[in-house]
């Protein structure tokens, strides 16, 4: 019996794989002429296409005006650097022919190639003219712009930027540098910078590019900013002057989401004190720092800045020394937060890290009434240690039981370093002893945290299920950090068992 057409309707614009709606489309003919609205409802325009290549895409879509009307959003694609140059370099004159091509993307545009476009996202390292963002405007003036690949080219004025994703070429205080960006966009609200660092190599100390200049005595009012909501700062240093000169420009004040990784991040905490004033919104915070510069300075900064934080907060993942912080977060964020990671990395020569102690998973437990996903690190058994268990409680019963976390779905596990190195000298060996073998202990202890009933019996076939939906473990860190001898995603448990190794 086939789908009436207004269930079709209601079902096909919540698929947002291109390749699901074009297997729709093959279905019947019914499908086909409902799926096509969403198949083209994003087009790409690779502009790095050879001139008969490219004149031959637009060309198809001017004869194609049914095609077109589906349009709404359109992406404009090319290479990427670092091997943009080389391209270049090896085809002589490429770089008139891309203007070019972007001259005639703008020309079909002006001629009213399409006629709903409300998104237009530019990846690609070209720089915008202020003829083409004029053009955009003009067809389209509610259209939402996303750059998602930028570096430093001076930028026109883009009333309906939305979205900016930038790699930085220098990394002191480089949000500062964007002021000229930020007042040519006043509807920005996601912002991720991100210092490029060329692999086997340092801090760049490359200057900002002249279009890209900090005037501290422009007469602006912070109101002339745009209010960033999401904010992500990757591998950027900071002094504790920057940072503040930086949060007086900015406006914060419905920042919900905060990522700080890989930089030194307690002078931009430190410059954030009190929260609550500064970032008011705050609802999403992510911290990962691996190497700390002054570990004491760090905790300080990091635990003043989470105890001065507006409540409201939702999402926590710290991926760095948090040993000290679960009586602060149990205080100020336990009622409200839905997902809670507390990771440390390890890294070859460095002290064992230190595990959740089951007792502060008890007090989070406690108070965490409607977390719904919990991320720890382990011990090789897939334990947290003592002193302090009330009763003798595992690991997996206090997960599972309804007196604490009563809404934990999901559990992410780390296990300790080099337990795939473990693996590999038993397999060499021939030594397969199930109380050595960490992928046995893995099988043996995550159905007893899915299912704590199976801590008195070894029956796998019928059991009732615990309270949690899934499991996460992921093993070898250290060489999935550098690249080399992880292993691959799979299934060491059976399908129906919900857990997924990484």
């Amino acid at each position: 019996m086939a789908l009436p057409a207004d269930v079709i309707h209601c079902i096909l614009p919540h698929v947002q794989s291109r390749r699901d709606l074009e297997s729709a489309s093959l279905v019947n003919r019914e499908f086909a002429n409902i799926s096509r609205r969403y198949v083209f409802r994003q087009i790409s325009i690779w502009i790095h296409n050879g001139t008969e290549r490219f004149r031959g895409v637009l060309e198809f879509l001017r004869s194609r005006p049914d095609v077109c009307s589906y349009v709404q959003e359109l992406v404009v694609t090319g290479i990427k650097a670092p091997f943009l140059q080389l391209v270049l370099n090896q085809h002589q004159g490429e770089g008139l022919e891309v203007i070019s091509h972007i001259d005639a993307l703008e020309n079909a545009l002006k001629e009213g190639l399409f006629t709903n476009l409300k998104k237009l996202e530019w990846d690609i390292e070209e720089t915008i003219t202020t003829t083409f963002a004029n053009t955009v405007h003009n067809a389209f003036p509610r259209c939402d712009w996303v750059i998602s690949t930028y570096s430093g080219n001076p930028l026109p004025p883009l009333p309906n930027l939305i979205s900016l994703s930038s790699v930085t070429y220098y990394n002191v205080e480089a949000l500062l540098y964007y002021q000229p960006i930020l007042l040519r966009a006043p509807r920005l609200r996601t912002l991720d910078v991100v210092s490029f660092r060329p692999r086997g190599s340092s801090f760049p100390t490359h200057g900002a590019p002249p279009f890209m200049e900090h005037d501290p005595n422009l007469a602006v009012s912070r109101e002339a900013y745009p209010a960033i909501e999401e904010l992500t700062m990757r591998w950027l240093l900071w002094s504790l002057e920057g940072a503040r000169q930086c949060l007086q420009m900015m406006r914060c004040s419905q920042l919900r989401c905060l990522k700080l990784m890989h930089g030194n991040s307690s002078p931009f905490l430190q410059g954030c004190i009190p929260t609550r004033q500064t970032l008011p919104a705050l609802r999403e915070f992510k911290l990962v720092e691996p190497h700390l510069l002054n570990p004491e300075t760090f905790r300080d900064a990091l635990k003043q800045f989470l105890a001065t934080m507006a409540s409201g907060l939702h999402d926590l993942q710290i991926e760095a020394s948090w040993q000290t912080l679960v009586p602060t977060i149990a205080e100020h964020h336990g009622e409200t937060l839905r997902s809670l990671v507390l990771h440390e990395s390890e890294r070859g020569r460095a002290p064992q890290r230190s595990t959740l102690k089951l007792a502060d998973l008890i007090a989070l437990g406690n108070t965490c009434v409607s977390l719904r996903h919990l991320g720890v690190d382990v011990e090789a058994d897939y334990s947290v240690p003592g002193p302090g268990i009330p009763g003798g409680e595992s690991f997996a019963a206090v997960v599972n039981s309804p007196a604490y976390f009563p809404s934990l779905r999901q559990i992410t596990l780390w296990a300790p370093l080099g337990l795939m190195d473990i693996a590999n000298v038993l397999e060499s060996q021939g030594n397969t002893l199930d109380g050595e073998d960490p992928l046995y202990v893995l099988e043996e202890h995550a159905y007893k945290i899915l299912d704590p009933s199976l801590c008195d019996t070894d029956n796998t076939e019928q059991r009732d299920r615990g309270k949690l939906e899934s499991l996460t473990v992921n093993l070898g860190e250290q060489e999935r950090e550098f690249g080399a001898r992880y292993p691959d995603r799979e299934s060491v448990l059976p399908v129906d068992s919900f857990i997924q190794l990484t």
